[in-house]
């Protein structure tokens, strides 16, 4: 089994103990270890820990985060989960098509999952390259935290026993990681707003930009490109 990419499991504000314990334990099945909290820091309580019967382990080791900007900010590759429909729609793709993909790019990668109650924000979702929707019944679409991360842990699993590892696979380029996909768009902001492109109340228009450039998935080489051009603009516009 491939073994070189790397999955993070992140709960954004998970409000029942006993429902990381589930998922650590889901986690654990699937042979992965690597959990995220975020503002979560009382979360693992002895609930918890009962409930990941066996996987106390990844509830130990979780690495906790007081925002989901710093939880992923070394990933290359985000998927969101959402139940929700959004003013701004957002490439979205099945549990199996999602893990493949990231097997496919050998990405470095975190599957984010909402509060219990109501998900992700807008803002985090800024932060996905794209969201996974479970094919459930519309007649009953709530599905437990546990439920939901064993699908994609699976998945996960699966894509990498399905992968070509044959040694003669081309090397994939260098992506650009969450950190630095945020400065080139704080840099793009930045320059369209001097250029009068942005008028400061085109929020709207910057997040479908955020949407475009995620679902690029850009390497570091095409930032640098990006980033040599818009210096390029600030300085003729400033002459």
């Amino acid at each position: 089994m491939k073994t070189s990419n790397y999955i993070r499991i992140v709960l954004v504000e998970p409000s029942l103990p006993g429902n990381v314990g589930a998922v650590a334990r889901s986690m654990a099945n699937m042979g992965m270890h690597n959990m995220a909290l975020v503002n979560a820091a009382d979360i693992v309580n002895s609930d918890a820990l009962r409930r990941a019967s066996g996987a106390e382990r990844v509830l130990r080791e979780a690495k906790h985060y007081p925002t989901l900007e710093k939880a992923v900010a070394d990933c290359t590759l985000v998927f969101g989960t959402t139940s929700r429909r959004r003013a701004v729609s957002w490439p979205t793709l099945l549990p199996d098509q999602a893990m493949g993909k990231a097997v496919s790019q050998n990405a470095r990668l975190a599957v984010v999952f909402g509060r219990e109650r109501n998900g992700l924000e807008n803002a985090e979702l800024d932060l996905c390259n794209y969201m996974i929707r479970i094919d459930v019944d519309e007649a009953f679409p709530s599905m437990n935290l546990a439920s939901a991360a064993t699908i994609l842990c699976y998945e996960f699993r699966k894509a990498l026993a399905d992968a070509d590892n044959s040694a003669g696979r081309k090397e994939q380029e260098e992506l650009a990681n969450i950190e630095q996909i945020k400065g080139f768009m704080t840099h793009l902001e930045k320059t369209l707003t001097m250029t009068e492109f942005l008028d400061g109340r085109s929020s709207l228009l910057m997040r479908k930009l955020k949407r475009l450039f995620n679902r690029s998935q850009l390497t570091l080489e095409e930032v640098n490109i990006l980033r040599g051009i818009l210096k390029s603009v600030e300085n003729k516009a400033s002459r």
